[in-house]
């Protein structure tokens, strides 16, 4: 990609860059912006990617599935069934019919391949008879999660049978084996998960190699292995422990107007063309805040090879993509809602676009895009130009004069964002020509201009330039809010510490307001994004999400060149006072006197004590009658013109919450993240409020009390399944 910049730059005259440096000072409003690129020769000859396709080899495959082989004779089996799912990606593929997912193998050019499996010549093989019952070991489930009960003993002899009866020196694809390859990869994988105890994926897996093979020897090896597994499954009672998606939790009662956030918030549309986040009564820390299904969302580069494209999910023996080799899906249904949703118009771009090795706000962007389809843009473009030309922002609005805000609309997405944060000049450049590239590998992909009635039709110079007008606001939607809001880095493996898994824009969080020192946590739950309090929030006080980065990673420094880079000027309490890095934290716990706020003290005794005034009362005898010795040493004390005065009323108070401080650090090692009992999260819930209405902040404990709750919310709402 920077060659084809470099390239471009180089060839532009000297007023074509002229022009655009002064667009790109902020001149020009963004919606204008990409037209002033566009109007360039230059750029119609230099940023013309090559078209990279994504073509599947049956010699690929049988390569990548013999090296299978070896690792399973020899049981890796974690790894021989990596390189069986690769092998089945790279397989030639059958084309699928649209309205329902299943195998159309009947098209022009291609042989039919029988779709019945319980053919005469099926029935009449032998059934294999079981060996001897033994002991039967206990299995591990794989990260997909599996069966758990092992199969019926083979010996040590048949494993090396098992594995090479699929695999080696096999004819190779005929006229009427078209897809021996994708045939020989599911029934090798269902041998794999044949020794792991895997029985209900080794059948899909038989079912699946079935429908591509005729050929008798492979067919009654697969039946042999179906009828192994489910005799195993029926006689040890198996139920397949399938990894399912965590369902969200539910919020007790939504906002009429925007359905995705709790009743406890509200929308506040009284500063400008924007709305705030608001508290509608006090929060209290861990309380539902948010719950928004991701309708925009897709997977890092990364992931690809091991997650379904469509769900996310993790997948140990996934089904890939009948055209291309890029992505994979958990099941066929799984890969059907993809198909019809938006990979059947992104699978003939997906190989250039990952080729140029663009960014994420990008990819996200060229899939938006896919998914709304160009007629649908078309519709409704000139429309959303309108009202960006008047200052609106759907993200203020939704209630009254909207109605109710919709987030999965397109349109609420692309004027979802008010653009606080100004990205500088480099930035628009380089986005620029980035959907300048994206738009013409658009035109000639052949599939994405296509009208309501599913007819190619030839885009006219006008259809370009909205498309890439289209990618490039939303470019700069997601580019301006990943880089304010952390909800981009999805919580990967269980808890709250993982790799950029996945890139998505939920058009409700852009309401909230920024902060170094946020008041929110947010996190993935299945395919939804949750929030909740982590800090007490008044009623009428703005919701805050994180910024760029947490005071605790950054300090104030760093923080204010990132802030000026993006135009914004940060007034949390962490940059106004400089508060340091979390390393440079004092372990102390200090408390404010509830009447002064000056840092108390406390004495081995117990004793509360304030610079200013004793914050303890009188002591008294058993009669409730004032101890004289104690009331003469505050008549001395104040004779001595020390300033003293009596908060006898906060004193309980006070001890108490000394008391929830304490008790949380003699329990603090002892929570187990996920396992926590109920009155472990209420302790933690309850000395967060104590340390912020009283700590002497920046605090140690304040932060790590907030860190475990998030840390504890976050896997109790992902276990719900």
């Amino acid at each position: 990609m920077t060659d084809l910049i470099m390239n471009f730059l180089r060839h532009a005259t000297l007023n074509d860059i002229m022009e655009l440096e002064q667009a790109y000072s902020g001149d020009f409003p963004e919606k204008n912006l990409l037209a002033h690129m566009w109007r360039i020769p230059a750029a119609h000859e230099y940023l013309s990617p090559p078209f990279v396709g994504s073509t599947k080899s049956e010699a690929e495959s049988d390569r990548v599935r013999n090296e299978g082989s070896l690792n399973f004779v020899k049981k890796r089996y974690d790894f021989s069934i990596q390189l069986f799912n690769e092998s089945i990606c790279l397989a030639p593929h059958p084309p699928l019919l649209e309205e329902d997912g299943f195998y159309d193998t009947t098209k022009e050019g291609q042989s039919t391949v029988s779709q019945d499996l319980s053919s005469p010549e099926e029935e009449e093989t032998p059934k294999p008879s079981v060996p001897a019952e033994k002991e039967v070991p206990v299995l591990p489930a794989t990260e997909e999660g599996g069966d758990h009960k092992g199969t019926p003993e083979e010996g040590q002899n048949q494993l090396s049978d098992e594995g090479a009866s699929d695999m080696t020196d096999e004819p190779k694809s005929t006229t009427t084996e078209p897809y021996l390859a994708l045939a020989r990869g599911y029934g090798n994988r269902s041998a794999v998960s044949f020794h792991m105890g895997n029985y209900h994926a080794c059948v899909r897996d038989v079912e699946r190699a079935l429908k591509f093979s005729q050929e008798k020897s492979f067919r009654k090896k697969l039946l042999e292995r179906k009828d192994k597994c489910l005799e195993a499954i029926k006689k040890h009672e198996i139920r397949e422990d399938i990894k399912r998606a965590p369902f969200p939790p539910k919020l007790e009662g939504s906002n009429p107007t925007h359905p995705t956030l709790s009743k406890l918030v509200r929308v506040d549309n009284s500063s400008g063309n924007r709305g705030y986040l608001v508290a509608e009564r006090d929060i209290r820390p861990g309380e539902l805040l948010m719950v928004e299904e991701m309708h925009w969302g897709t997977l890092s580069t990364d992931y690809r090879e091991s997650h379904c494209c469509n769900c996310f999910l993790f997948c140990n023996t996934p089904v890939p993509c009948p055209d291309c080799k890029l992505v994979i899906f958990c099941d066929e249904d799984c890969r059907a809602r993809a198909l019809a949703g938006f990979h059947s118009r992104e699978c003939a771009v997906l190989p250039s676009l990952l080729a140029l090795d663009l960014e994420q706000p990008v990819v996200l962007a060229t899939r938006i895009v896919l998914k709304a389809s160009y007629a649908k843009l078309k519709e409704i473009m000139p429309q959303l130009i309108r009202e960006m030309e008047e200052g609106r922002r759907r993200g203020g609005g939704g209630g009254e004069e909207e109605g109710v805000f919709d987030p999965s609309d397109i349109r609420n997405l692309i004027l979802c964002d008010p653009r606080e944060m100004k990205p500088l000049s480099k930035h628009y450049l380089g986005y620029c020509t980035s959907s300048v590239m994206m738009t013409k590998l658009l035109e000639e992909s052949g599939k994405f201009f296509v009208d309501g009635e599913g007819r190619v039709v030839q885009p006219s110079q006008d259809d370009l330039r909205m498309i890439g007008t289209t990618v490039f606001l939303i470019t700069m939607t997601i580019f301006t809010l990943s880089n304010s809001i952390p909800y981009n880095k999805k919580l990967h493996g269980g808890s709250l510490l993982g790799r950029m898994f996945s890139t998505g824009i939920w058009p409700t969080v852009c309401l909230a307001d920024k902060s170094c020192i946020p008041s929110t946590t947010m996190y993935f739950c299945g395919s939804a994004l949750v929030m909740r309090a982590t800090l007490p929030i008044p009623a009428g006080q703005r919701l805050t999400t994180m910024r760029t980065d947490s005071y605790t990673k950054a300090d104030s420094t760093h923080r204010r060149q990132a802030h000026a880079e993006g135009g914004l000027q940060c007034s949390c309490v962490a940059c106004l006072e400089d508060w340091p890095i979390y390393r440079e934290l004092q372990d102390e716990i200090r408390l404010k006197c509830p009447k002064c706020s000056c840092p108390l003290t406390r004495s081995a005794e117990g004793r509360v004590q304030c610079f200013r005034h004793v914050v303890s009362p009188l002591r008294s005898d058993s009669e409730g009658i004032p101890c004289w010795a104690e009331m003469r040493g505050c008549i001395d004390r104040i004779l001595c013109r020390k300033q003293t005065a009596n908060v006898g009323e906060d004193m309980d108070e006070m001890k108490d919450s000394y008391a929830v401080i304490d008790k949380f650090l003699e329990r603090r090692s002892f929570v187990r993240i996920g396992e926590e009992t109920e009155q472990e999260r209420q302790l933690i819930v309850e000395v967060i409020e104590v340390l912020n209405r009283y700590a002497v902040l920046p605090c140690k404990l304040h932060h790590d009390a907030q860190e475990l709750l998030a840390a504890c919310l976050a896997i109790r709402d992902r276990s719900q399944r």
